[in-house]
Protein backbone atom coordinates (compact mmCIF):
# COMPACT_ATOMS: atom_id res chain seq x y z
CA UNK A 1 0.00 0.00 0.00
CA UNK A 2 1.16 3.33 -0.88
CA UNK A 3 0.81 6.05 2.47
CA UNK A 4 -1.70 3.38 3.64
CA UNK A 5 -4.54 4.07 1.55
CA UNK A 6 -3.73 3.30 -1.75
CA UNK A 7 -2.59 0.42 -4.48
CA UNK A 8 0.61 0.17 -6.06
CA UNK A 9 0.46 0.79 -9.84
CA UNK A 10 1.79 -0.92 -12.46
CA UNK A 11 0.06 1.33 -15.48
CA UNK A 12 1.65 1.59 -18.52
CA UNK A 13 3.21 5.28 -17.44
CA UNK A 14 4.56 3.80 -14.14
CA UNK A 15 6.15 1.22 -16.13
CA UNK A 16 7.14 3.35 -19.08
CA UNK A 17 8.67 5.77 -15.39
CA UNK A 18 10.58 2.77 -13.90
CA UNK A 19 10.09 4.10 -10.49
CA UNK A 20 8.95 6.63 -8.59
CA UNK A 21 10.17 9.77 -7.74
CA UNK A 22 10.86 10.98 -11.46
CA UNK A 23 12.96 13.76 -12.27
CA UNK A 24 13.64 15.14 -15.73
CA UNK A 25 15.67 18.09 -17.65
CA UNK A 26 13.62 21.09 -18.90
CA UNK A 27 16.09 22.11 -21.72
CA UNK A 28 13.81 25.20 -22.35
CA UNK A 29 14.38 26.53 -18.67
CA UNK A 30 17.80 24.69 -17.77
CA UNK A 31 16.22 23.16 -14.80
CA UNK A 32 15.31 20.21 -13.06
CA UNK A 33 11.89 18.92 -12.09
CA UNK A 34 9.93 16.03 -10.29
CA UNK A 35 7.22 15.10 -12.04
CA UNK A 36 3.64 14.87 -9.84
CA UNK A 37 0.56 13.72 -11.72
CA UNK A 38 -2.19 15.82 -11.67
CA UNK A 39 0.05 19.65 -10.86
CA UNK A 40 0.39 20.02 -14.14
CA UNK A 41 3.97 18.95 -15.10
CA UNK A 42 3.32 16.43 -17.41
CA UNK A 43 0.72 18.40 -19.08
CA UNK A 44 3.53 21.14 -19.39
CA UNK A 45 6.37 18.68 -20.01
CA UNK A 46 4.17 17.25 -23.29
CA UNK A 47 1.55 19.32 -24.17
CA UNK A 48 3.63 22.97 -23.97
CA UNK A 49 6.26 21.29 -26.61
CA UNK A 50 9.27 21.90 -23.83
CA UNK A 51 12.19 20.19 -24.54
CA UNK A 52 12.98 17.31 -21.88
CA UNK A 53 15.72 15.21 -20.85
CA UNK A 54 17.46 13.12 -18.02
CA UNK A 55 18.27 14.74 -15.46
CA UNK A 56 21.16 16.78 -14.90
CA UNK A 57 23.80 17.77 -12.62
CA UNK A 58 23.02 21.39 -11.76
CA UNK A 59 23.70 23.97 -9.15
CA UNK A 60 20.35 24.81 -8.47
CA UNK A 61 17.44 23.59 -6.90
CA UNK A 62 14.89 20.70 -8.54
CA UNK A 63 11.72 22.47 -8.77
CA UNK A 64 8.56 20.40 -6.90
CA UNK A 65 5.49 21.86 -7.85
CA UNK A 66 2.61 21.74 -5.19
CA UNK A 67 -0.97 22.38 -4.99
CA UNK A 68 -3.77 22.39 -2.23
CA UNK A 69 -4.35 18.10 -1.74
CA UNK A 70 -8.49 18.75 -1.79
CA UNK A 71 -8.38 20.72 -4.98
CA UNK A 72 -5.97 18.20 -6.32
CA UNK A 73 -8.36 15.34 -5.31
CA UNK A 74 -11.11 16.95 -6.82
CA UNK A 75 -9.26 17.56 -10.53
CA UNK A 76 -9.16 13.79 -10.10
CA UNK A 77 -12.58 12.97 -8.85
CA UNK A 78 -13.81 14.96 -11.79
CA UNK A 79 -11.79 13.42 -14.47
CA UNK A 80 -13.04 9.93 -13.38
CA UNK A 81 -16.63 10.59 -12.10
CA UNK A 82 -18.32 12.88 -13.56
CA UNK A 83 -19.40 12.79 -17.25
CA UNK A 84 -17.23 15.84 -18.67
CA UNK A 85 -14.34 12.85 -18.09
CA UNK A 86 -16.04 11.75 -21.38
CA UNK A 87 -14.09 14.07 -23.30
CA UNK A 88 -10.90 11.46 -22.26
CA UNK A 89 -12.43 8.20 -23.73
CA UNK A 90 -10.22 8.03 -26.78
CA UNK A 91 -6.98 8.92 -24.53
CA UNK A 92 -4.80 6.79 -22.80
CA UNK A 93 -5.09 8.40 -19.09
CA UNK A 94 -7.66 9.08 -17.08
CA UNK A 95 -11.15 8.92 -18.35
CA UNK A 96 -14.78 8.42 -17.37
CA UNK A 97 -15.19 4.96 -18.45
CA UNK A 98 -12.48 3.59 -15.67
CA UNK A 99 -14.50 5.29 -13.29
CA UNK A 100 -17.86 3.56 -14.61
CA UNK A 101 -16.16 0.43 -14.54
CA UNK A 102 -14.86 1.33 -11.05
CA UNK A 103 -18.09 1.69 -9.78
CA UNK A 104 -19.45 -1.31 -11.99
CA UNK A 105 -16.96 -3.62 -9.78
CA UNK A 106 -18.31 -2.35 -6.21
CA UNK A 107 -21.63 -3.09 -7.83
CA UNK A 108 -23.01 0.61 -8.32
CA UNK A 109 -24.78 1.87 -11.85
CA UNK A 110 -22.49 5.26 -11.29
CA UNK A 111 -25.66 6.44 -13.75
CA UNK A 112 -27.72 6.23 -10.95
CA UNK A 113 -25.74 8.43 -8.01
CA UNK A 114 -25.37 11.68 -7.54
CA UNK A 115 -21.70 13.94 -7.27
CA UNK A 116 -21.82 13.84 -3.76
CA UNK A 117 -22.85 10.06 -3.42
CA UNK A 118 -20.06 8.94 -6.08
CA UNK A 119 -17.92 11.03 -3.59
CA UNK A 120 -18.80 9.23 -0.55
CA UNK A 121 -18.60 5.74 -2.28
CA UNK A 122 -15.18 6.88 -3.52
CA UNK A 123 -13.92 7.70 -0.05
CA UNK A 124 -14.29 4.84 1.17
CA UNK A 125 -13.02 2.60 -1.19
CA UNK A 126 -9.90 4.44 -2.15
CA UNK A 127 -7.82 1.14 -1.34
CA UNK A 128 -9.63 -0.46 -4.16
CA UNK A 129 -8.45 2.12 -6.94
CA UNK A 130 -6.01 0.06 -9.28
CA UNK A 131 -3.59 0.29 -12.19
CA UNK A 132 -7.14 -0.13 -14.55
CA UNK A 133 -7.58 3.90 -13.03
CA UNK A 134 -4.36 4.54 -12.90
CA UNK A 135 -4.34 5.08 -9.19
CA UNK A 136 -1.04 6.63 -9.18
CA UNK A 137 -2.57 9.67 -9.86
CA UNK A 138 -4.20 9.69 -6.48
CA UNK A 139 -1.34 8.86 -4.55
CA UNK A 140 -0.11 11.93 -1.74
CA UNK A 141 2.39 14.27 -3.45
CA UNK A 142 5.26 13.57 -0.96
CA UNK A 143 5.51 10.42 -2.97
CA UNK A 144 6.80 12.16 -6.14
CA UNK A 145 10.12 13.87 -5.01
CA UNK A 146 13.19 13.56 -2.51
CA UNK A 147 13.05 16.25 -0.36
CA UNK A 148 16.97 17.38 -1.01
CA UNK A 149 17.65 20.22 -2.41
CA UNK A 150 14.11 21.32 -3.80
CA UNK A 151 12.30 24.73 -4.40
CA UNK A 152 8.51 24.37 -3.76
CA UNK A 153 6.09 26.27 -6.24
CA UNK A 154 2.54 26.27 -6.23
CA UNK A 155 0.34 25.31 -8.99
CA UNK A 156 -0.80 29.04 -9.58
CA UNK A 157 2.67 30.33 -9.75
CA UNK A 158 4.37 27.70 -12.77
CA UNK A 159 1.58 28.33 -14.90
CA UNK A 160 1.53 31.91 -14.47
CA UNK A 161 5.73 31.33 -15.14
CA UNK A 162 5.07 29.78 -18.32
CA UNK A 163 1.85 31.48 -19.20
CA UNK A 164 0.26 28.22 -20.23
CA UNK A 165 -2.81 28.28 -18.32
CA UNK A 166 -5.20 28.95 -21.18
CA UNK A 167 -3.73 25.90 -22.61
CA UNK A 168 -4.02 23.05 -20.04
CA UNK A 169 -7.24 21.31 -19.72
CA UNK A 170 -8.93 23.20 -17.53
CA UNK A 171 -12.73 21.20 -17.22
CA UNK A 172 -12.49 20.36 -13.59
CA UNK A 173 -13.01 24.31 -12.88
CA UNK A 174 -15.96 24.37 -14.66
CA UNK A 175 -17.90 22.18 -12.90
CA UNK A 176 -20.06 23.42 -10.28
CA UNK A 177 -19.09 20.75 -7.63
CA UNK A 178 -17.63 20.64 -3.74
CA UNK A 179 -17.28 18.60 -1.03
CA UNK A 180 -18.85 18.58 1.48
CA UNK A 181 -17.26 19.42 4.79
CA UNK A 182 -17.22 15.80 5.88
CA UNK A 183 -15.90 14.60 2.87
CA UNK A 184 -13.04 17.63 2.92
CA UNK A 185 -12.34 16.45 6.67
CA UNK A 186 -11.20 12.99 4.76
CA UNK A 187 -9.86 14.22 1.97
CA UNK A 188 -7.63 16.36 4.43
CA UNK A 189 -6.56 12.82 6.80
CA UNK A 190 -6.03 11.03 3.46
CA UNK A 191 -3.44 13.23 2.09
CA UNK A 192 -2.27 14.38 5.94
CA UNK A 193 1.41 13.44 4.77
CA UNK A 194 1.39 16.19 2.24
CA UNK A 195 -0.25 19.19 4.43
CA UNK A 196 2.18 18.29 7.09
CA UNK A 197 5.02 18.47 4.78
CA UNK A 198 4.31 21.64 2.62
CA UNK A 199 2.74 23.35 5.75
CA UNK A 200 5.19 26.68 6.01
CA UNK A 201 6.86 26.03 2.97
CA UNK A 202 4.67 27.72 0.44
Amino acid sequence: MVSGYFQTCECAYCQKVGSWPHKVYLKTIDRNWFETPKNATVSIKWGIGFQHKKPKELSTPTLVVYREPVDRFRSCFIHYFHETGLRFQNHKGKRFGDGVGFFENLGYNIHELRLHERADILLENLDKLSTREEVHHWWPQVNFFKPDNIEIVSIKKILEVFKVGQKLNVAPKKVNFEFTNEQKSIIMEVYKDDYDFFKGKI
